[in-house]
């Protein structure tokens, strides 16, 4: 039997639009926008069994924000104050003790929002986002030695037809070579997988599937408490080892308002996807049940275990921990924060064997770092958090 435990935890200021990643074993950095409304990066390290804070930096109004690393040379891609593409590298010192802006896109890319990236290599990343005309838009950029950015190819090269129609949520995830997946929510509102081949220069993006591969509706089941109607939407990728197919998870509010995930087999490189589990075929006691802002990460605890975090209908925090395998998925383990913890978001990140979740609770930075373990039976009932 497995448990969720959390093992470190700390935080800081007021923060929204989250975004988080593992640097090294020890060593974590979080990207948001504060109470300012600008973009902060804040550190934090892992010592002793306590999660200290480091370094920070700062830079102009932003309405949102991705987060990705390499190696120790940070990349944020936000949306600027002006609604555009901003991307910005920061060099990260040792154990995170200071964060230094390099270099930035400047007016390298027009409008845009539902940002996210996706690392192609390691130098070169596919930022994929919804354009100032509403369309799926991917553009590749290269990543230069002192931080600096080169915008290379992208899916809508100009004067030439538009290779995906419009969204209003999207997710990336890459899966080895050259192949970047998006998850979105189309004009149609329901999940809508592509897979994109990125040249090896990058100079060219195309899409592998034409029809695309579509699931149930997106839900927007909390459009009256949260006001804009989006529903939630996440994903993350991993190699199944028995084949050595790469698949990639999804996980979203679905029409009923309830966490979904799907795990789907990435075919013939993106020409198409096979759904091979889906969290709703559960009994109906192990389903999950209500959730708003989703995050998904592998757990750490096995190849094929999955941790995804959201808030409850409740509005508190709640983690549940499943496993993949040939028979589908199997829900072991869930841990939900007592009510009035008041968790309005979540994002979560693979942490070296582990997970880290970032929160905006009472609309503060939270940051806690999980373990999924297995107990016995017996000990799982006395654990802290174990449901």
């Amino acid at each position: 039997m497995l448990q969720i435990t959390s093992i470190a935890e700390n935080g800081a200021g007021e923060a929204s639009h989250l975004a988080i990643q593992g640097l090294s074993s020890s060593e974590i950095l979080t990207a948001m926008k504060n109470g300012s409304n600008n973009l902060e990066l804040i550190g934090f390290y892992l010592k002793d069994g306590m999660l200290s804070r480091g370094a920070s930096a700062s830079a102009g109004n932003i309405g949102e924000v991705a987060l990705a690393v390499f190696g120790r040379t940070a990349v944020t891609a936000v949306r600027s104050g002006s609604n555009d593409l901003l991307l910005i590298s920061w060099s990260v010192g040792s154990d995170v003790q200071s964060i230094k802006r390099l270099k930035d896109s400047g007016h390298a890319a027009g409008e845009a929002s539902c940002i996210a990236i996706a690392p192609v290599n390691k130098n070169m990343f596919v930022t994929a986002l919804r354009d100032g005309s509403g369309d799926l838009l991917l553009i590749c950029w290269d990543l230069q030695a002192d931080g600096s950015f080169t915008r290379l190819g992208q899916s809508n090269p100009p004067g030439h037809r538009r290779q995906a129609g419009s969204v209003s949520l999207v997710a990336a995830a890459s899966v080895g070579n050259n192949l970047v997946v998006t998850a979105v929510k189309n004009g149609s509102n329901d999940l809508e997988l592509i897979a994109w081949q990125v040249s090896s220069d990058g100079s060219t993006i195309t899409r592998k599937d034409p029809a695309g591969t579509s699931a149930g509706t997106i839900g927007t089941f909390f459009e009256n408490i949260f006001g804009d109607g989006t529903g939630e939407l996440a994903m993350t990728a991993y190699v199944d080892p028995a084949s050595g197919t790469p698949v990639v998870i999804t996980a979203m509010q679905n029409s009923s308002g309830n966490l979904q995930l799907i795990a789907w087999r990435v075919l013939d490189q993106g020409a198409s996807f096979e759904m091979v589990a889906d969290t709703n075929a559960l009994p109906a006691g192990e389903r999950p049940g209500t959730a708003s802002h989703i995050s998904v990460s592998p757990s750490g605890y096995a190849q094929n275990n999955f941790l995804a975090s959201m808030r409850r209908g409740s509005g508190d925090l709640e983690l549940i921990d499943f496993s993949l395998n040939s028979s589908g998925w199997t829900r072991e383990c869930s841990y939900g924060q007592r009510q009035g913890t008041d968790v309005t978001e979540t994002a979560l990140a693979s942490f070296f064997g582990r997970a880290v979740s970032a929160t905006r609770k009472a609309d503060f930075l939270n940051v806690l770092l999980w373990q999924i373990e297995a107990v016995s039976q017996s000990v799982a009932r006395i654990g802290s958090g174990a449901s």
